[in-house]
């Protein structure tokens, strides 16, 4: 055998690709669908047995080699009380599903609510077929996906509370499929809570959202599984002429997850805001891959990725700002500042920026940093505690973010899940 098929050859089917296929052969009877849609099923199965889960070779995915790192995929589980969590703030509408099935939902005024398991036996329902070979949450979520939500917020609607929804997982797999359209002139907050115990569990989660012109959209992801916890999810979204959407996430590491951020501006005025916290201890292993595509005149976007590092965990950050030839006076701009405070600790950042527009305002920068034994020492030198200090320089180095959530009791919230990983990890 020469040796270029020698390089060829596709390696051995790792444990945990060989569960992933066992486990489809296993349930595929039990998936909702039309024969279209488990067709679908069947062909991106097919399309994962001849890729694989993704290695370092290829690009989007260096920083997190499955082949390493996915070692075990559990299989499905009914384990747990099938009830929703009490909603993070009290008269936030909660949408929940527990354990890749969606729980009764409340009526939310302005807002169409559909279940995606009802839909799926649609005789004219379809799922995307087109799904790229490195796209390895497209193919286990399309594969293996159970349930979700359609919304639909009417156009000029004005939701004052926010609407929860809530992935709850105890144990096993659960992967879900949601579609949010907001109308123009309308404005929503929805509050994604990923949720877990302490048993292994195997997630996708794929949102995808369009937001219509002159609409308002702030998207908050809170990320707090247990640590066995394995989740890969994809938040996609389209925004209309003068279109707005702040998407928020605070990451909780558990063993391994990635966020994939796709987020296009075909309208003109377009305005996509990011701001992420990543608190990464332990073993854990977090990755958030970004693209934003600039495509009309005059789209704006921000992204602010701040990173606290210990143990020997590990994350890495990959943001590509594609800016096309017609999207002229673009201004985007991405940073993404990692502090870490152990010597085993490390964080990858790739920012990356592809122009061919010539009347912008662009730019991107990455820092990494210790804590700063100056102002360590001066807070220890009015007699504060190393452990109380350190914790409040941490606090110091995402307050900004926190203040940009811009609603006092989200705060609240927030910072309180900064409490107690702090006093969990420092």
């Amino acid at each position: 055998m020469s040796e270029t098929s020698k390089s060829d050859k596709k390696p051995e089917m790792t444990a945990a690709e060989t569960a992933i296929v066992d486990i489809f052969g296993q349930k595929l009877g039990d998936f909702p669908g039309n024969s279209e849609v488990m067709s679908t099923r069947d062909s991106v199965v097919e399309q994962f047995k001849r890729v694989g889960v993704p290695s370092r070779k290829r690009e989007y995915w260096h920083y997190t080699d499955l082949r390493t790192l996915l070692k075990t995929v559990p299989n499905f589980s009914d384990e747990g009380d099938g009830l929703a969590r009490a909603p993070l703030l009290a008269k936030n509408s909660v949408l929940a599903i527990f354990n890749g099935k969606t729980l009764s939902a409340p009526e939310i005024k302005s807002i169409t609510v559909k279940r995606v398991a009802d839909e799926l036996a649609n005789e004219h329902f379809t799922l995307k077929p087109d799904i790229a070979d490195d796209d390895f949450v497209g193919q286990i979520n399309t594969a293996f996906m159970t349930d979700g939500w359609l919304l639909e917020v009417e156009e000029g609607a004005k939701i004052e509370e926010p609407v929860e929804l809530q992935m709850v997982n105890p144990a096993g797999q659960a992967h879900a499929f949601s579609n949010i359209k907001v109308g123009a002139n309308s404005s929503v907050t929805f509050i994604e809570r990923q949720l877990g115990g302490e048993k292994p569990v195997f997630v996708t989660a794929v949102q995808n959202l369009e937001v219509g012109e002159e609409a308002d959209v702030k998207w908050i992801i809170i990320r707090d599984r247990g640590f066995d916890a394995t989740q890969f999810s994809k938040f996609r979204a389209t925004l209309a002429e003068n279109a707005k959407l702040t998407l928020y996430i605070v990451n909780i590491a558990s063993q391994l997850n990635r966020q994939e951020i796709d987020v296009e501006m075909p309208g003109e005025g377009g305005n996509f805001q990011l701001r992420t916290i990543n608190l990464l201890a332990g073993a854990s292993h977090s990755d958030v891959t970004m693209f934003v595509r600039h495509i009309a005149e005059s789209t704006t976007s921000t992204e602010i990725v701040r990173n606290v590092v210990t143990d020997n965990a590990r994350g890495a950050f990959q943001g590509m700002i594609k800016v096309a030839r017609e999207a002229q006076k673009t201004d985007a701009r991405m940073a993404c500042n990692s502090l870490i405070l152990s010597d085993d600790a490390e964080f990858d950042s790739k920012p990356e920026l592809e122009i061919f527009a010539d009347d912008v305002a662009c730019g991107h920068g990455s820092t990494v940093a210790e804590i700063d034994r100056d102002q360590l020492f001066y807070l220890m030198a009015r007699g504060v505690e190393k452990s109380v200090a350190r914790g409040l320089l941490v606090k110091a180095f995402v307050s900004q973010l926190i203040d940009d959530v811009n609603n006092e009791q989200m705060q609240d919230v927030i910072v309180e899940i900064i409490n107690q990983w702090l006093e969990k990890h420092l």
